[in-house]
């Protein structure tokens, strides 16, 4: 038997879970404003809004463990967003709470610290958009910004000054900006522990039934395989364009290109936006006229214009493949394997966090009066904050729990459980449910019947042959009204109290949000009633997941005696259903 818990996570994750939930819904919501707003500037004005929100919540809840744990929520939050390049922004969110946690941690808890958190984390959101555009463009864009830089100095006739006193000066307008944001964030979250309040309604946050982290999104297929190929793809690639062999570079990266270009179609977005190719443009141009045109006296360079294509080029290499990598990271597989290996606690928060997150962006205020109110802002997620708290504790408490009996397919899993619950009707065990025992015809299996536990009754669901009205999934016909039918049979059992619920089998209609996923979605929230279900192997990692249970049982037929199975149910039920 393997066996893990959902149902138990330190007040400090719980927390990181509450404000990494609502940064990331102020993340969505204002980034979304500013971008197609077109503001300039719009990620320095999120970064000191993050450094408000981090130290006015500091006041509230004082751990200084929440920083970097929110920090980390909020950007793996960020991760499943829609977006194509999602890992800049993520070692962005990450870095800033770090910087606050660390000079909490050298300085202590007071106004101190928190200016001079504030002021570099602002200040490293500036490092990190040259870091990017550096990994990019490589070494060639600092040619020619100091090119572009000495030619702007001479045509406005002044005396050129050292451009790093230009640089300092940027600096240190960013840390102002922090400064600023942490002072106001400060004030704002001491002013709340003083008088809570709200000027906005806020109801009680309703959580989604099921976790969105290793859910596969629609018939997408990912591999460990492309994930580490697309690593070596770009070295590959950069590499190749860094040794000048054009005959073999350019033929090679056009072809990756091209790939990724075809199977992620859908995280390609950036190229649908007019500033992207802006930018190439202008930085083609600028190549071609200053890399070498300043120094020689020439007002066109055909090398700069070749190494602005190369840089170019560069950029279209790494933005697609950290593209690709963005999608290969969303593996169902790469989550799992995380979680067992001592990422439960995090798993947990970010659960949580994303169950909430839809209903908090629904009844947030809208995206003006992030800046015109940020006061009444605090005050409304402080007033969220608490109550979100409160609704993820008890949503912990109350999860039921989840047996799942597991074993290849045609192993007899259907078999094992219906002779098991004979076993259990005996001892007065009270089940319901639905069973799915095959239709076999010659020896071959023809489609599948549906049986209700309680009733009885037993309805035609599925046959390989195909029939008018009925959906194909995979090689069988299912009928439409009897999946209905078994949603039905699933909601009535959980209203006719049973003690335990029965669904055989849970596979990959479920998992694509069809056959018995809407009941699931339903009752795993609604009741306490203990599931038990039939999975094949090859599902068991992703289906124990998707939804929220609590202790969750996994037996295999092969390894497991049915009289262990039967104990643990029995222990289940003595413990976790109310009387």
């Amino acid at each position: 038997m393997r066996k893990f818990s959902n149902k138990s996570l330190s007040v400090t994750w719980l927390k990181a879970a509450v404000i990494g939930s609502l940064w990331a819904s102020v993340e969505i919501i204002a980034g979304s404003f500013l971008h197609n707003l077109r503001i300039p500037l719009s990620g320095t004005l999120l970064s000191c809004f993050s450094v408000f929100l981090i130290i006015a919540f500091f006041q509230l809840w004082d751990d200084a463990g929440i920083i970097w744990r929110t920090g980390l929520v909020c950007a793996l939050m960020k991760s499943l967003s829609p977006s194509a390049v999602i890992i800049g922004p993520m070692i962005g969110i990450m870095s800033e709470a770090v910087i606050i946690w660390i000079f909490i941690i050298i300085f202590g808890k007071n106004l101190l610290s928190y200016i001079l958190g504030g002021a570099i984390a602002v200040a490293s959101a500036l490092l990190h958009k040259f870091a990017s555009l550096l990994i990019l463009y490589g070494f060639n864009l600092v040619i020619i910004l100091k090119e572009l830089y000495r030619y702007t100095v001479k045509q406005v006739r002044i005396e050129t000054p050292d451009p790093m006193w230009l640089i300092g000066l940027i600096v240190v307008l960013y840390m102002v900006l922090g400064i600023i944001a942490a002072i106001m964030g400060y004030f704002a979250g001491k002013r709340y522990k003083l008088k809570p309040h709200s000027v906005f309604e806020s109801n009680q946050v309703e959580l989604k039934s099921k976790s969105e982290l290793l859910t596969q999104s629609g018939k997408k297929t990912y591999s460990l395989f492309l994930l580490v190929g697309h690593l070596l793809a770009i070295i590959l690639c950069l590499w190749l364009l860094n040794t000048a062999d054009y005959i073999l570079s350019i033929p090679l990266c056009s072809l990756y290109l091209v790939a990724c270009f075809i199977w992620y179609r859908d995280s390609m977005r950036f190229l649908r936006k007019a500033g992207f190719w802006i930018q190439f443009v202008l930085i083609t141009i600028i190549a071609a006229l200053l890399l070498e045109g300043y120094t020689s006296g020439k007002y066109f360079s055909v090398r700069g214009l070749i190494i602005g294509i190369q840089m170019n080029i560069r950029a279209f290499i790494i933005l697609t493949g950290f593209g690709a990598i963005s999608v290969e990271l969303k593996n169902p597989l790469v989550r799992t394997v995380l979680y067992n290996k001592g990422f439960a606690s995090l798993y947990q928060s970010l659960s949580l966090a994303f169950s909430a997150l839809p209903d908090i962006i629904a009844n947030l205020p809208k995206a003006r009066q992030f800046f015109k109110e940020p006061k009444t802002l605090i005050s409304h997620l402080f007033s969220v904050s608490l109550k979100l708290f409160s609704r993820f504790n008890t949503e912990l408490a109350r999860r039921p729990s989840l047996i799942i009996i597991t074993g290849e397919v045609g192993q007899g899993k259907t078999s094992f459980i219906t002779q098991m619950l004979c076993n259990m009707r005996e001892n007065g065990l009270k089940a319901g449910g639905i069973l799915a025992p095959g239709i076999f015809m010659n020896d071959r299996k023809e489609g599948f019947w549906l049986d209700d536990i309680i009733t009885g009754h037993r309805y035609h669901l599925s046959s390989r042959s195909p029939k008018n009205g009925w959906l194909r999934y995979g090689h069988y016909y299912f009928n439409p009204k009897i999946l209905r039918q078994g949603n039905d049979i699933l909601v009535k059992a959980a209203e006719n109290k049973v003690s335990l619920l029965v669904i055989d089998e849970v596979g990959p209609l479920e998992l694509a949000d069809h056959g018995w996923a809407p009941a699931i979605d339903k009752l795993s929230v609604s009741t306490t009633i203990p599931h038990l279900w039939a999975v094949r192997k090859s599902l068991v990692a992703r289906a124990s997941r998707k939804w929220s249970f609590g202790e969750v049982y996994i037996f295999d037929i092969d390894e497991d005696r049915e009289e262990e199975i039967v104990r643990t149910i029995e222990n289940v039920l003595d413990f976790d259903l109310p009387l």
